[in-house]
C-alpha cells in the first residue's frame, strides 16, 4: 500500500486555492495514487461521462484504505449510475473491509436502492470522443460526434456528446437543440431531461425548465439534477417554499453534491435564513477548496448575520483568488460602505477601474461620496449618459448619479434635467408593472371590509416594533433611532410579515374576506413571523422591523402580534415623492417609482389604506411626523421612544453614532446627525418638478375613500 500523508485531505494544488483541473488531479495521482481528495474530485467529474470508471476509481481507493467520509457517497452514486449489479457487492465488501462508518454505509445503501440515472450509452467511435471531452479536447470530441451523426443522425449518444461539447464553448442554443434531438431519440433517459432543465434554467426559461425537470422526475423521482433545476426555477419565479423543498430534496438524495448545497445556500440566503445558508455554504466548501464565487456567498451571508469580521475575511479571500473580479470588488465595497468603513472608497475605485460598465458602480459609490462635477468619474458618467448604444440600465444609473452630483454642487436645475429621462430609461430596462401591486392593494382593502378587533387565543407574546411608511419618508432614520436603544435590534427591511399576511389572505386569484380568517390561522401567522425573525437574527431580543408594506396589513399585525407596536411615518408627500423620483432602487423593486402617475397613485393608496386602518382598527398604530421630528428632535424622539414601548435612553438622541450595517439608499444620511435641510427640499427645484407637484396637489384635494 502506498503511504499517503494526505490520505483524508484535499488534493495538493499550488494555485492558492483555485479549483483543481483534471490535469492538476491526474498529476497529483501520478505522484500520490491514494490521494483521497484527488480521487473524490476526479470521480465527481466522471459521474456523467464515465460512471463505471468513477466507481472503479473510488472503490479501488476504499479497498486500499483511503479514508474520507465523502468517498462512500460518491462511490454509491457512481455505482448507481453505472447500473452494474456486479459493482454492488464489491462496494459493500469494500466498505466492510475499510470499516466505513455505519451511517455512511446506510446513506450509500439508500443511494444504491434508488433508480439509476439513465443516459445514452456511448460505444465504438464515441468512446474516444468521450475520452477527448473528458480531457478538455472539445473540438476533437465534437468532430468525432459529427462523424457518427453523418451516418446515424438519430444517434442519441452522439447528440448528447455534441450537446455537452457545444455547451462547454458557450453555444447554448445549439446545445439545447442537440439535447432535444437526443431526447426525441431516447425519451426514457431521465438524465437527458434533467440536463435540458438545467440549461433552460440558466437561459432564463424557468417554466420550460420546470417542465423538463418534471419529465425527468416522472422517469426517476431521485434525479438530483432535476430537483436542483426545479428549485432554482421556483426561486426565480419567487416560490420560496417550493425552491427550498426541491433543493433540500436534492441534498438529501446526493449529500456529496456541491452544486446542490450551493444552490440550497443561495435560496436560503435570499429567503433571509442566513444561519442555514451559511451551514450549506460551509458544507459545500468542505468538499474542496472554495472558489471565489463560493467565498463571496459566504461573505454576504456572514454580513447578513452581522458578523463583520467573517464577512471581511471571506471578501478578502475571494479577492485574493480573483483580484480582477469586478463583481466581487463592488460587493466588497458595498459591504464596507454599509458599515461606514473608509476602506470602501479604495475598493469602489478599484471596481470602477476594472469595469467596462462603471456607471452602476459609480452610482452606488456616490451614495456616500460627493463627486464633483469636474471629477473624471462625472466625465465618464457623461459619456455613458449620452451614448445611445449603452444599455438603458447603465444610462439610467448614469443619469441618477449625475443628478445627485449636480444637486450636491448646488445646481438644482441641472440636477432636475436628468430625472425624467433617467426614470424613463428604468421603465425601458425593467418594464415594471406597477399597477399590479396597486390593484392588489385595492382588492385587499375590499377583503378587509368588516374588520373588527378580537382577541386571538394562542397569539405570541412577542413585542416587535414595526416601522413602516412610503419609501424615502424617514423610515431608516426612525429605525436608526430605535437601533440606538440598548434593548432593540434593528433587523432591516425583511418584508416577512406583510408577505406572509398577504399569502394568508389570498384565495385563488383574489383574496378571501377577513371574516373567513380563523383565530388559529392568525395565531400561526404571528408565530411563523417570530420563527422567521429568530432564524434571521438568533437571540435578537426585541426587534425593530422596517418593512415598507406593513402599512397594508396593520390590522393583522394587531391580531397576530397583539403586543407589537406599529409606527407609520408621515412626511410631506412633495418631499417624499420627489426623493423617490430622484433615486434608482434595486432592480425590480418599487416599480411604481419611475412614472409620475404611478408614483402619485401609490402614495394615494398608502394614504387611503392608513385612513382605512385608523377607522377599522383605532389605536392600532401611531403616526410619526418626519417634519416634527427633525424640527424639534429631543422632545419628539422621546415621544417616539415612548410610542415604541421603550424606556428612555440618551443614546437615542445620537443615532448617527450607532454602528450597524445599513444597506438602503439612506446609507450616507444615517451617519449624519438629524438635520433639517431635507424639509421642503422640493422648492429648490421649482418648475422642473411642476408636473409632480401638480399631481400631488390634485390627489390631496380628493377625499380618502376606503
Amino acid at each position: 500500500m502506498t503511504t499517503n500523508p494526505n490520505r483524508s485531505g484535499e488534493p495538493r494544488n499550488s494555485d492558492r486555492g483555485a479549483a483543481p483541473t483534471r490535469n492538476d488531479l491526474e498529476a497529483i495521482l501520478s505522484r500520490d495514487p491514494d490521494n483521497a481528495g484527488a480521487i473524490f474530485h476526479l470521480a465527481r467529474m466522471d459521474l456523467l461521462s464515465d460512471p463505471s470508471g468513477a466507481a472503479e476509481r473510488v472503490l479501488s481507493a476504499i479497498e486500499r484504505g483511503a479514508r474520507d467520509a465523502r468517498l462512500p457517497e460518491i462511490a454509491a452514486e457512481a455505482v448507481r449510475r453505472a447500473d452494474d449489479p456486479d459493482l454492488v457487492p464489491r462496494f459493500m465488501e469494500a466498505a466492510r473491509i475499510a470499516r466505513v462508518p455505519k451511517e455512511a454505509v446506510s446513506a450509500a445503501k439508500a443511494r444504491l436502492d434508488a433508480p439509476p440515472i439513465r443516459l445514452p450509452r456511448s460505444s465504438g467511435k464515441l468512446k474516444g470522443a468521450e475520452a477527448a471531452l473528458a480531457k478538455g479536447r472539445i473540438g476533437e470530441a465534437a468532430r468525432r460526434a459529427d462523424e457518427v451523426l453523418k451516418s446515424s443522425p438519430t444517434n442519441a449518444a452522439a447528440r448528447w456528446l455534441r450537446a455537452r461539447a457545444r455547451a462547454r464553448i458557450g453555444e447554448h442554443d445549439a446545445a439545447i437543440r442537440d439535447i432535444g434531438a437526443a431526447i426525441a431519440a431516447e425519451p426514457g433517459c431521465d438524465g437527458l431531461h434533467a440536463r435540458l432543465a438545467t440549461w433552460l434554467q440558466r437561459n432564463g426559461s424557468h417554466v420550460e425548465a420546470t417542465a423538463s425537470a418534471r419529465a425527468a422526475l416522472r422517469l426517476n423521482p431521485d434525479n438530483p439534477e432535476a430537483w436542483i433545476a426545479i428549485g432554482q426555477a421556483a426561486e426565480a419565479l419567487r416560490d420560496t417554499s417550493g425552491a427550498l423543498m426541491a433543493l433540500r430534496r436534492a441534498v438529501q438524495i446526493l449529500p456529496a453534491s456541491r452544486a446542490a448545497r450551493v444552490a440550497l445556500g443561495k435560496a436560503l440566503h435570499r429567503a433571509k435564513r442566513p444561519g442555514e445558508a451559511r451551514e450549506a455554504f460551509e458544507r459545500a466548501a468542505r468538499d474542496g477548496r472554495p472558489d471565489a464565487p463560493l467565498l463571496l456567498d459566504l461573505a454576504e451571508t456572514a454580513a447578513m448575520q452581522g458578523n463583520s469580521a467573517d464577512a471581511r475575511k471571506y471578501f478578502d479571500k475571494a479577492l485574493e483568488l480573483e483580484p480582477k473580479n469586478v463583481f466581487i470588488a463592488e460587493r466588497a465595497a458595498a459591504h464596507l460602505q454599509s458599515e461606514a468603513d473608509p476602506g470602501a472608497d479604495a475598493l469602489y475605485r478599484r471596481a470602477i477601474g476594472l469595469s467596462n460598465r462603471p456607471a452602476p458602480i459609480i452610482h452606488g459609490y456616490g451614495l456616500t461620496t460627493r463627486i464633483a462635477p469636474d471629477d473624471p468619474l462625472a466625465e465618464s458618467l457623461g459619456r455613458v449618459w449620452t451614448d445611445p448604444e449603452r444599455p438603458p440600465s447603465d444610462r439610467a444609473a448614469a443619469g441618477f448619479a449625475l443628478s445627485r452630483i449636480h444637486e450636491n454642487a448646488g445646481n438644482a436645475e441641472a440636477a432636475a434635467s436628468y430625472l425624467a429621462p433617467a426614470n424613463a430609461l428604468v421603465m425601458e430596462a425593467e418594464r415594471p408593472e406597477p399597477w399590479k401591486q396597486r390593484d392588489e392593494l385595492d382588492e385587499l382593502i375590499g377583503a378587509f371590509e368588516g374588520f373588527g378587533g378580537r382577541t386571538v387565543d394562542g397569539a405570541p407574546t412577542a413585542d416587535p416594533i414595526f416601522v413602516t411608511g412610503m419609501p424615502r419618508s424617514g423610515t431608516t432614520l426612525i429605525e436608526q433611532i430605535l437601533a440606538s436603544h440598548p434593548d432593540v435590534t434593528a433587523i432591516g427591511e425583511t418584508g416577512f410579515f406583510a408577505t406572509a399576511a398577504t399569502r394568508l389572505m389570498r384565495k385563488g386569484d383574489g383574496f378571501r374576506g377577513f371574516a373567513e380568517l380563523k383565530d388559529g390561522e392568525l395565531a400561526e401567522l404571528g408565530h411563523a413571523y417570530m420563527e422567521r425573525v429568530d432564524a434571521y437574527a438568533p437571540g435578537a431580543g426585541r426587534v425593530a422591523d422596517k418593512s415598507i408594506l406593513t402599512w397594508s396589513v396593520i390590522g393583522l399585525v394587531n391580531l397576530a402580534l397583539p403586543r407589537a407596536r406599529v409606527l407609520v411615518l408621515d412626511r410631506d408627500p412633495r418631499d417624499t415623492l420627489l426623493s423617490i423620483w430622484k433615486n434608482k432602487f434595486a432592480p425590480n423593486t418599487n416599480g411604481f417609482a419611475y412614472d409620475i402617475d404611478h408614483l402619485v397613485a401609490q402614495y394615494g393608496m398608502f394614504r387611503r389604506m392608513t385612513a382605512f386602518w385608523e377607522r377599522a382598527a383605532p389605536g392600532g398604530f401611531v403616526r410619526v411626523s418626519y417634519e416634527n421630528l427633525v424640527s424639534d428632535p429631543e422632545p419628539r424622539t422621546r415621544d417616539l421612544v415612548a410610542a415604541a414601548g421603550l424606556s428612555w435612553d440618551d443614546a437615542c438622541l445620537s443615532p448617527q453614532k450607532t454602528e450597524r450595517r445599513v444597506t438602503t439608499l439612506s446609507v450616507g444620511q444615517v451617519r449624519r446627525p438629524i438635520y433639517k435641510t431635507s424639509l421642503r427640499s422640493w422648492e429648490k427645484y421649482g418648475a422642473a418638478v411642476a408636473p409632480l407637484i401638480e399631481a400631488i396637489d390634485k390627489l390631496e384635494a380628493e377625499p380618502d375613500v376606503a
